[in-house]
Formats: structure tokens, C-alpha cells, sequence
């Protein structure tokens, strides 16, 4: 099966998410329960930030917060990187190794969280776009 495009990606991974004013506590029960380490905040129908296992231990135990009390929102990555499902898998795979992440929500225009990438779900090797006017100019600065 050839993967081309994010869509053909997208169903593999599903998107657990947590709300802003979920607790920390909360957070780690789901983590646990779906053994997975990262969730999405979303806020209604909108991904407003995303929650690791590193922003629990850095922002809320080694500060000694407690996560019975602490919300979500007040350790949460607020908005983060994310795709549409109309950008290339090039696209998807250069923010997620010039961010240093491994997982990267994929949003419609409204920012509605449609799903997760995985950076383990990429072809192997550099991804070569199904357009050749989508690829990156080698010659152009990044921004």
C-alpha cells in the first residue's frame, strides 16, 4: 500500500483528548488508561493545546503543584503546531523533526482536531510530495 497523502496516515493513531479545565489528575488516569503520552486539549470543537508526560512532570510535579487541583490549561503547550489534511506528508514530517516532536494534530481550517500523525507512521526516508509544486524549495529560508 502506498501512503501519499496525510488522510491515508490519519486513521491509524486515534486523538485522546482532555478540556482546559480537566484536572492533571484526570489527564494521568487517560494517559494511563490508553497507554499513550501525549493528549489534545480541546475546547468544544477546537484543539487549543496538547498535554505530554513531560509538561505533567516539569510544570506541575517538579513545581510542586497538585495534580488533584491543577488544570490542564494551566500546564498545557497552548496552541501547537499542527497540519490540515490538505498539507503533504513532507510538510507534516519537516515540523515534526524541526519541532522535536514526534506526534502532530491534524486540524480542518477551524482548527477542529480531525487526528493524529506519528512520526513511527511515516514512510521510511525522506517523503517525496505526490505534488511537485507542493515541495519545498531547497534555495528559500525557512520561516
Amino acid at each position: 500500500m502506498t501512503l501519499n497523502s496525510i488522510a491515508d496516515l490519519l486513521c491509524r493513531r486515534a486523538m485522546i483528548t482532555v478540556a482546559p479545565l480537566d484536572t492533571v489528575a484526570y489527564a494521568c488516569q487517560k494517559l494511563a488508561e490508553h497507554r499513550v503520552g501525549m493528549l489534545y486539549v480541546v475546547n468544544g470543537d477546537r484543539l487549543v493545546g496538547v498535554l505530554s508526560e513531560r509538561d505533567i512532570v516539569s510544570r506541575c510535579m517538579m513545581q510542586g503543584r497538585d495534580a488533584a487541583t491543577t488544570r490542564v490549561s494551566g500546564i498545557m503547550t497552548r496552541d501547537p503546531v499542527s497540519i490540515t489534511l490538505q498539507g503533504s506528508l513532507t510538510e507534516a514530517q519537516a515540523h515534526m523533526l524541526d519541532g522535536g516532536f514526534h506526534h502532530l494534530p491534524v486540524v480542518d481550517h477551524a482548527g477542529q482536531p480531525l487526528g493524529v500523525l506519528s512520526l513511527q507512521d511515516m514512510p521510511a526516508g525522506p517523503v517525496t510530495p505526490a505534488d511537485p509544486a507542493r515541495a519545498p524549495d531547497a534555495a528559500s529560508p525557512k520561516q
